[in-house]
C-alpha cells in the first residue's frame, strides 16, 4: 500500500472516531437544554405557599476556576392538609455565589425556623423549589454554543483531513501561450 493510501484510510479512522461521540454529545446536550426549558414553562401554573426552614447549610465547592457558594435550605410545608419536606432550591438554574459574605448575607435572610415562600405543582405538591428562574439567558446560550461545537466538530475535520490542496499556479511555464511585454 501507498502512504497515500494509509493516510486516507487513516483519516477515515480519525473521522469515524470522532464523528459518534461528538453527535451524542450534542444531542444529550440538546435534550438537557430542551427538558429544562420544557420544566421551566411548566411552572407556569405552580402555586405559591409559605414554608418553614427546617435546616440551611452552605455548599461549598470549586466550579473550574472559581469558588461557588451554594446556601441549601431544607424546608417543610403543607398543602390540603398534607406536610412536604423538601430540599430542591430552584429550576430553571442555580442560586449560587462566589463571594462568602454574599452568601452569608443571603442566608441570614433566611434562618432556621423562618418562613419563606416556595412554589409546589398543584397536581403533584411534593414537586417545589423556592426559586424558579424564567430567563437564564446565558445558561440556555452557552449550552446550545456547545452543542453546535460538538455537531460542527466533525465536519470541520473532515474538512481539514479530506480538502484538496491548491497546487501552486506556475506562471512562468513554456507554453503558457502570453508573452513579456516591452
Amino acid at each position: 500500500m501507498t502512504i497515500a493510501k494509509y493516510a486516507r484510510i487513516t483519516s477515515w479512522l480519525i473521522q469515524i472516531i470522532i464523528t459518534p461521540p461528538c453527535l451524542c454529545l450534542s444531542l444529550i446536550m440538546f435534550n438537557k437544554l430542551i427538558s429544562e426549558w420544557q420544566e421551566v414553562q411548566a411552572t407556569d401554573t405552580w402555586k405559591v405557599t409559605d414554608a418553614i426552614i427546617t435546616e440551611a447549610r452552605l455548599n461549598d465547592s470549586h466550579g473550574g476556576r472559581h469558588r461557588v457558594l451554594e446556601p441549601v435550605y431544607t424546608y417543610q410545608y403543607q398543602v390540603d392538609g398534607k406536610q412536604y419536606v423538601s430540599n430542591r432550591q430552584a429550576i430553571g438554574g442555580e442560586v449560587t455565589f462566589q463571594f462568602t459574605q454574599d452568601a452569608h448575607r443571603s442566608m441570614a435572610k433566611h434562618p432556621v425556623c423562618s418562613t419563606l415562600q416556595i412554589h409546589y405543582n398543584p397536581a403533584s405538591p411534593q414537586d417545589s423549589a423556592i426559586t424558579i428562574i424564567h430567563n437564564n439567558f446565558r445558561r440556555y446560550f452557552m449550552g446550545i454554543f456547545t452543542a453546535l461545537v460538538a455537531l460542527l466538530f466533525p465536519v470541520y475535520v473532515y474538512y481539514l483531513l479530506f480538502r484538496k490542496k491548491k497546487r501552486p499556479s506556475n506562471q512562468n511555464t513554456a507554453g503558457s501561450g502570453s508573452l513579456p511585454v516591452n
